[in-house]
């Protein structure tokens, strides 16, 4: 596991889900993960990178910003049309 650098088979290298109360990381059956995978795995290998800098290297980069924007947006229209949230 790197946080360095994306790597595709890196499990601590795609989005988690939290649960708000324990501030555990949600299993992968959890309906809201599921989601969340089916738009990450949409994702493109470049947005995949552009998103891991801006959130595990704190890369203020406009392009990293702009896709960690967009695909936020993604994950927040997936949650609202499937009601997992």
């Amino acid at each position: 596991m790197s946080f360095k650098a994306y790597e595709e088979d890196c499990p601590g290298c795609k989005p988690v889900l939290l649960d708000p109360d324990t501030m555990k990381v949600l299993g992968p059956d959890d309906p809201a993960v599921k989601v969340i995978n089916a738009v990450w795995g949409k994702t493109t290998p470049e947005e995949r990178r552009s998103f891991h800098d801006a959130c595990c290297n704190n890369s203020r980069l406009p392009k990293d910003l702009a896709v960690l924007e967009s695909i936020g947006k993604r994950f927040e229209a997936a949650m609202q049309a499937s009601n997992a949230h």
